[in-house]
């Protein structure tokens, strides 16, 4: 698993198919959230379930939630992309010295390889740069 891992991180780290987004202005944030919600909802559903954002007051609820983290600076929402499309996604938010995350969204049927790993692997990687925990 480590050398996966580490293999992983490199693959992101050094671009090629994988690209690297963060939302960084509130303008970002819808297209965001519809490919996070996208993500999401098809796995579970995938799996017979409902998932979260079945209920439109979940996604409007993290909506807001993104615009003012994002006007406090404590924003922390990420997109990995391969091949131009989007395969992982993490909304968390930041303190001074922590990440927490909230919400993920993953492709499984990609062809990237295990999407989800790769995106941990470098939000761990850019955390700790950054001096988080």
């Amino acid at each position: 698993r480590r050398n996966k891992g580490r293999r992983l991180l490199k693959q992101v780290q050094s671009g090629g198919p994988y690209e690297v987004k963060w939302v960084e202005h509130h303008s970002q944030i819808e297209a965001f959230m519809n490919n996070l919600t996208n993500l999401h909802q098809s796995r579970w559903q995938g799996k017979g379930e409902s998932g979260c954002f079945a209920d439109p007051k979940f996604g409007k609820f993290l909506r807001q939630v993104a615009v003012q983290a994002i006007r406090c600076g404590r924003a922390h929402l990420m997109q990995l992309n391969y091949e131009g499309l989007p395969v992982a996604m993490q909304f968390g938010l930041r303190s001074d010295t922590t990440i927490f995350s909230y919400q993920v969204g993953v492709d499984t049927s990609s062809t990237a390889e295990s999407p989800g790993v790769a995106m941990n692997m470098f939000l761990i990687h850019d955390g700790v740069q950054r001096g988080l925990t």
